[in-house]
């Protein structure tokens, strides 16, 4: 066989072996896409994509709801803060209004141990009470520039009636502004001029009652239903004097 046949022979052989393996694999390749993927796997498979899914979204509401705890409890905090801020505000205001009252109560006796007394009264001009603030205890009307006391309306059983009261001068005990009243004992201060119609009629309480020497005018039943009980502390020779024994009422001097 000469050399060309040769070539021939070997040329063919390796074509026919080439194009062999190039069918082979072309068939395999085929049969790889057509393959079937059994249930069970795709199952499988499904299964993970969804647990992942559903670990998530567990995730982010298990995050949602530790974040709002935690909002609600600084919430909490800031309201205990804020009332324990309150309170202690509170406790401070009353404590300083404590303190003004004393220090006020203070003044008030001072002043009533350098009240000047000329005319021998018991008589603390300006103060009803060392506790009591007379504008706020005494109801009244000015009349002709003057204050005219028309009611008491405090809780003290022992009770001065000032001479001025938020700045008018006290000239009369107006009509009825005792009546019935649970006082038990008053005074009334130098400068008041007048007692009106029925000014401490009822007063079954009152026990004793000072009136200054400036009191000139007593109006009808001014004492009405107490005036056996009563005792008048007035000054020998005053005008009250005479009153008090002219309707048989009890008195003494001061």
């Amino acid at each position: 066989m000469n050399k060309t046949k040769i070539k021939a022979t070997a040329f063919i052989m390796t074509s026919f072996i080439i194009g062999t393996v190039i069918l082979g694999c072309g068939k395999s390749n085929d049969n790889d896409k057509n393959q079937i993927i059994p249930d069970n796997e795709q199952n499988s498979t499904s299964d993970i994509t969804g647990d992942t899914n559903e670990t998530k979204l567990d995730y982010y509401r298990d995050t949602i709801n530790s974040l709002e705890d935690e909002i609600l409890a600084l919430k909490e905090q800031n309201y205990v803060d804020t009332r324990e801020y309150q309170l202690q505000i509170e406790k401070l205001e009353a404590e300083i209004e404590k303190l003004s009252q004393s220090l006020s109560g203070s003044s008030d006796d001072d002043n009533s141990d350098n009240t000047n007394n000329p005319g021998g009264n018991t008589d603390i001009d300006n103060i009803a009470d060392d506790k009591e603030d007379p504008e706020r205890v005494f109801t009244y009307k000015v009349e002709n520039g003057n204050a005219v006391i028309t009611g008491y309306t405090g809780k003290k059983s022992n009770v001065t009636v000032p001479s001025e009261i938020a700045g008018y001068k006290v000239a009369k005990i107006g009509e009825n502004a005792f009546s019935s009243s649970s006082v038990e004992e008053i005074t009334l201060s130098q400068g008041i001029s007048e007692l009106d119609w029925f000014a401490f009629a009822g007063c079954y309480s009152l026990k004793s009652i000072s009136i200054p020497t400036s009191v000139t005018s007593v109006g009808y039943g001014a004492f009405d239903g107490c005036q056996n009980t009563v005792t008048i502390i007035c000054t020998k020779g005053s005008y009250i004097e005479a009153y008090a024994a002219s309707w048989g009422m009890k008195y003494t001097f001061s």
